[in-house]
């Protein structure tokens, strides 16, 4: 993924990205997060995803639509 790709989901009100996938997340973040079932693949928050560099961000790739 991008940095741009995930600046868009930002923009149109999207939250997180789990398994390839943005959500939009009703209420705090932190709590959609601690209500998963651990055994889940890993949840990102958009918003810290702009502070990993650019290496990291090719490695995450969008669900194919």
């Amino acid at each position: 993924m991008t940095r741009e790709e995930i600046q868009e989901l930002i923009n149109s009100d999207f939250h997180v990205l789990k398994e390839g996938i943005a959500i939009k997340v009703d209420g705090e973040i932190i709590d959609y997060i601690q209500q998963l079932d651990e055994k889940d693949s890993p949840v990102y928050v958009l918003k810290d995803l702009l502070d990993w560099s650019d290496d990291e961000l090719q490695q995450l790739q969008p669900a194919a639509l």
